[in-house]
């Protein structure tokens, strides 16, 4: 087994003489005060940040970052001037009503994110592949374009779809274009590969990245098992820049962009908890230009791996990372659903105290078993008494994914 990409990734960066843990910790530490001074200088908003740390374990005396203090001080953490903002990221937050939290980019920051991604995608890909990119491309630093751009960089050849795309249309251009790996969204690429299969198509992906939702092992699985597809998965958000941590071929977690974050796992408190406990994973963006956060709380949990990968990498590995906005609504649904081999595609729609679920299936279905399943999640989570379940089965063969963006249950 190779080891990490990253590992000689970040050695060459960061023109360091051997990478283990002592000279990682100290790069990381050398520019955590680099950061310090230079946020302090630039923004009244850190002034509560100490002047400097003797040892990285000083981070847990330093303030945690919420997303309502993003939100409502987002302009004062901006360092550079707004002609330097190349790109701008907008959501609305969950912690406040109404209100965005914006997120700047320079384009340094951007091509650091475009460099990390050209190394991690050598996990699935190398010279002369052919990728498919299903992933948001609607805009010039879209997620999807700097993949693309990534892939360019190590001589793959791009082949870019709209997310709304019909899985038809999909699997014929997967064939047609001998693509031969991918980097898409979970759930969207588990139902291309079953409706590939489910209408006689043999696609020649033998590796995909997947990234931007939740990966449950049981898709995983699937996809490794049933589909014989070399599955390599990404965590990453908005707020760390898009990349953050990508598996090695050992597949027992994500190894950590370490030379561009700091990754904690910590309590409420903001406490460390030990290596192979869970808890909430705190970023640290150490070298943006534009915007870095300092301790911000991501609300996703996981937790650090307590042992040494096969692979021999010195890089930490994230494991068991559970994106709790989707984990919360989705997951229970998707243990009811995509465990079930003739579901294609499920959406679910609000509007008090009624759930609406639509369904496609491309096989029969113990329906009567499924909507009992559905029943008894939706009432115990409490989103509401009256349940109506949809059932497709007459117009899949052209579907298009219901979910064009980060799956959540709608609101109507």
């Amino acid at each position: 087994m190779r080891r990490s990409v990253l590992d000689n990734w970040i050695q060459q960066k960061e023109e360091i003489a051997e990478l283990n843990r002592a000279s990682i910790e100290e790069m990381q530490l050398k520019k955590i005060n680099a950061l310090f001074a230079r946020v302090k200088e630039k923004s009244a908003y850190y002034s509560y940040l100490p002047g400097g740390m003797d040892s990285l374990a000083d981070m847990q005396a330093v303030a945690l970052l919420s997303e309502r203090q993003l939100t409502a001080n987002h302009r004062q953490m901006l360092l550079l001037s707004q002609s330097r903002v190349e790109k701008v990221i907008t959501m609305y937050s969950s912690a406040t009503t109404g209100q965005a939290k914006r997120l700047f980019f320079s384009e340094e920051d951007i091509e650091k994110t475009v460099d990390f991604f050209a190394c991690g995608l050598r996990e699935i890909a190398t010279e002369g592949d052919r990728c498919l990119v299903w992933m948001p491309a609607n805009a010039e630093h879209s997620v999807g374009a700097l993949i693309a751009r990534a892939l360019e960089r190590i001589n793959v050849a791009v082949f870019s779809c709209s997310l709304d795309e019909t899985f038809d249309a999909l699997a014929c251009l997967v064939e047609e274009k001998k693509i031969n790996c991918a980097v898409a969204m979970p759930f969207k690429m588990l139902s291309l590969m079953r409706y590939a299969d489910k209408i006689g198509k043999s696609l020649p992906l033998k590796s995909v990245l997947i990234s931007a939702d939740s990966a449950p092992p049981f898709l995983k699985k699937e996809l490794d098992e049933r589909f014989s597809l070399h599955v390599i998965e990404h965590y990453g958000l908005s707020e760390s820049g898009l990349g953050g941590a990508v598996e090695c071929g050992d597949k027992s977690g994500m190894h950590i962009r370490e030379n561009d974050l700091l990754i904690e796992i910590t309590d409420e408190k903001g406490n460390w908890v030990r290596d192979g406990q869970e808890g909430e994973i705190v970023l640290t963006t150490l070298c943006h230009e534009a915007m870095p956060l300092i301790r911000y709380r991501t609300g996703d949990k996981g937790k650090i791996s307590a042992q040494a990968c096969a692979c021999g990498s010195t890089l930490k590995k994230l494991q068991n990372v559970r994106r709790e906005a989707v984990s919360n609504e989705m997951s229970p649904l998707d243990a009811v659903l995509f465990t079930r081999d003739g579901v294609l595609d499920y959406r679910v729609a609000r509007q008090e105290k009624r759930v609406t679920i639509d369904i496609v299936l491309t096989d029969k279905a113990d329906r009567e078993v499924i909507e009992k399943e559905l029943e008894y999640v939706i009432l115990q989570k409490g989103w509401g008494v009256n349940i109506e379940i949809h059932w497709h089965t007459e117009k899949w063969r052209r579907h298009a994914p219901y979910y064009t963006a980060k799956r959540k249950i709608m609101t109507e």
